[in-house]
């Protein structure tokens, strides 16, 4: 087959070659892919078979030298520090896919518990009627399973109306704090757009802390193109 490449053929093809040696254990189907298409090619060169065979395969080496041959399925196999070596195209492709993966197992998951509220929630619902309650937890079974169905209790309350509540207690000689759990919060754009000296007042309760670093990939847009 040698006689039928030409050099730079045969550079990619060496580099080919070692690549696969390298990811043999991490892309066992493409190295079988590789190894078929190399016993066809080698034989049709015995056979003085036309060029165009000679050229498939030296296509097939090209195509697999460029594009991305890491899965989704083998990330987890595959430390970190080496995933970071991967080009910005590659890591995008792979991020891409997490992503439509995690939206798709949501979805699967939201459609089986909806299911599962289907079928129970009229059962678990006598059960808190027979109880006086409309929240809490409830167990009973479905033959050799124990099934459990939770109902959180929710408060909120109307701040305004507390302030209104906090008033009234502090008119009558009360103290509130007894009765009301009270937190400040200052809005960051607020504090940023106030005078230095009153940033001054507040500076000392202000506390900040680094929030995680995250980055996001994204083709470039090309001069003359935007």
């Amino acid at each position: 087959m040698g006689h039928f490449l030409s050099h730079s053929s045969k550079v990619a093809l060496a580099w080919h070659r070692t690549a696969l040696h390298q990811d043999r254990h991490r892309c066992p189907i493409l190295s079988r892919k590789y190894q078929n298409i190399r016993r066809r090619t080698h034989a049709s060169a015995q056979k003085r078979q036309p060029f165009f065979l000679q050229q498939r395969f030296i296509n097939y080496l090209e195509k697999h030298m460029t594009q991305n041959t890491i899965t989704l399925a083998e990330v987890p196999n595959i430390p970190i520090g080496k995933l970071s070596t991967l080009s910005p195209d590659q890591l995008l492709s792979l991020q891409e896919q997490a992503e439509k993966n995690l939206q798709r197992a949501k979805m699967l998951k939201d459609w089986l518990e909806s299911s599962i509220s289907l079928k129970y929630r009229d059962v678990a619902a006598n059960i808190r009627k027979l109880d006086s309650k409309d929240t809490g937890t409830v167990h009973f079974t479905d033959g050799n399973y124990k099934v459990t169905s939770v109902i959180a209790k929710k408060v909120e309350w109307d701040q305004e109306k507390l302030k209104d509540v906090v008033s009234a207690i502090r008119k009558h000689g009360d103290n509130p704090e007894e009765y009301v759990d009270t937190s400040y919060k200052i809005l960051e754009n607020k504090y940023t757009a106030w005078p230095e000296h009153i940033k001054n007042i507040f500076k000392p309760a202000r506390i900040f802390k680094l929030g995680k670093e995250s980055f996001a990939i994204a083709a470039s847009k090309e001069v003359g193109h935007e």
